[in-house]
């Protein structure tokens, strides 16, 4: 189900046992849990760092990642006691290393689940237009304005409630 570079990757950094990727294989692989959620919550954990691992890329102080973590500049998730920091904050471009305008993300109320931002922020949005459509994450890289990626998150949540019913 994943390449061999993916599974190296997760069982190497901690994240996951090789008994814990290979029983999660499994079941998604026996209809035990359904393949979308299991390949969903793979990528979430895949796409994340833990905090020795961002400080290690970013080439800066682990007290600097805690410090991120711990005034809410940065958003992280568990997974049993480890820390996920979820990849899409980051952009090793920029001179603090984070996605710019990542503050205003933070500050929805709507963002408390931040690493289910992670589909919406790496998925081409239509609203995000220059030549073509373009993820969160580019366009933020690229120095466009958070108010686009803002609509574009209301737009979105707007139509799941609409399909749900609420």
């Amino acid at each position: 189900m994943l390449t061999e570079d993916v599974r190296s990757f997760l069982v190497d950094s901690g994240i996951v046992t090789s008994t814990q990727l290979s029983d999660a294989e499994e079941a998604a692989r026996s209809g035990q849990l359904h393949v979308e959620l299991a390949g969903s919550l793979i990528l979430n954990i895949a796409s994340a760092f833990v905090p020795q691992s961002l400080a290690s890329y970013l080439n800066i102080p682990l007290q600097q990642v805690d410090a991120w973590l711990a005034s809410g500049l940065l958003s992280a998730f568990f997974v049993g006691n480890l820390v996920l920091i979820p990849a899409w904050q980051i952009d090793s471009s920029t001179h603090t290393g984070l996605l710019n305008s990542l503050q205003g993300l933070h500050d929805l109320e709507d963002a408390k689940r931040i690493h289910d931002l992670g589909d919406f922020m790496y998925d081409a949005q239509p609203t995000l237009r220059r030549h073509a459509a373009a993820t969160p994450v580019g366009w933020l890289s690229s120095g466009g304005d958070m108010q686009p990626v803002l609509n574009a998150l209301n737009d979105l949540q707007r139509t799941i409630a609409d399909r749900s019913g609420v």
